[in-house]
């Protein structure tokens, strides 16, 4: 098993870092047709039960908590680090019980993360 590291303390720019962790994850892009939720809920007779969903996002709804706790009730590893905006909904934190909920408001949240196991 290899582990990728990426320290944000690394001298290079934090553009550089950011294209890095793009390279090295599966990533979903915006396109018409399905919302995250549909697709997860779509592919998840697809999906290995070995599978650890990591859900990068700034909007954490109701819609994709719900279908997040369905995932972990299926036996799925969920975590997710949600990206706080301005615009950030609040979710009923009932939904993601047993799901860790990783908040970042800025980049002293990431370099915290970082610094913790998670």
């Amino acid at each position: 098993t290899e582990i990728y590291t990426l320290s944000l303390h690394d001298a290079l720019p934090i553009s550089w870092q950011r294209d890095r962790l793009r390279s090295a994850l599966a990533r979903l892009t915006l396109a018409p047709g399905l919302t995250l939720p549909e697709l997860l809920a779509a592919e998840a007779p697809r999906l290995p039960r070995s599978l650890v969903l990591l859900v990068i996002t700034p909007d954490l709804g109701a819609t994709l908590g719900g279908a997040l706790a369905g995932l972990k009730r299926s036996g799925f590893d969920v975590a997710v680090v949600w990206i706080q905006t301005i615009r950030s909904e609040v979710v009923a934190t009932s939904l993601l019980e047993g799901i860790p909920v990783h908040v970042v408001r800025d980049e002293g949240d990431l370099e915290q993360m970082g610094a913790q196991r998670l």
